[in-house]
């Protein structure tokens, strides 16, 4: 195993971790921003070392997984959303899992794209926590979910359109 894999693996552990702690609070806020540079660090280190690949970009979507599962477990019961933003993040996440059963039925690989927009929608995402001291939660779930109805969208298309797998297709663009 590599370096970057053990960075993503680490992250994996990082994120069941998360499930120790109080949400928002200093050692799940630590926590957490270790999980997020180790998802920064997996990709660079692996680009670096010239150790890219498919099994890599298979764990870093498990790791991703794992992560975001994990967080919204700890926070959903923290924050509260309106009905509306509910059904719309719903919405979002049945276009992922369409998304995926697309990509496992047309190419047997059970993978998040690591497109632009998916890149921004994840950095978006990670925010979130550190934005609730500053803003509302209600904007910012209108910013992330606008954001992520955008890149949901563009990965369904990617998925139906594109002939052959490509787990780092930069957008819908790279298609044409």
């Amino acid at each position: 195993m590599n370096i970057a894999n053990l960075l993503t693996g680490s992250r994996i552990v990082l994120s069941f971790c998360l499930l120790l702690f109080k949400p928002l609070s200093p050692l799940f806020l630590l926590v957490y921003s270790a999980c997020g540079l180790t998802d920064v660090l997996d990709g660079f280190v692996a680009r670096k070392m010239k150790t890219t690949g498919n099994a890599g970009a298979r764990l870093d979507s498990v790791a991703d997984a794992c992560f975001v599962l994990i967080v919204v477990v700890k926070l959903v019961p923290v924050v509260e959303l309106s009905m509306k933003l509910i059904i719309w993040i719903c919405l979002i996440a049945l276009m992922r899992i369409v998304s995926l059963f697309i990509a496992v039925h047309k190419f047997h690989a059970f993978t998040l794209l690591h497109t632009y927009a998916n890149k921004c929608t994840g950095l978006l995402l990670f925010c979130v926590p550190l934005l609730l001291v500053l803003m509302d939660i209600h904007w910012i779930a209108i910013i992330v979910c606008t954001v992520a109805t955008f890149s949901a969208i563009e990965e369904l298309l990617i998925q139906l359109i594109s002939k052959q797998w490509n787990a780092d297709i930069r957008g819908i663009a790279d298609l044409f």
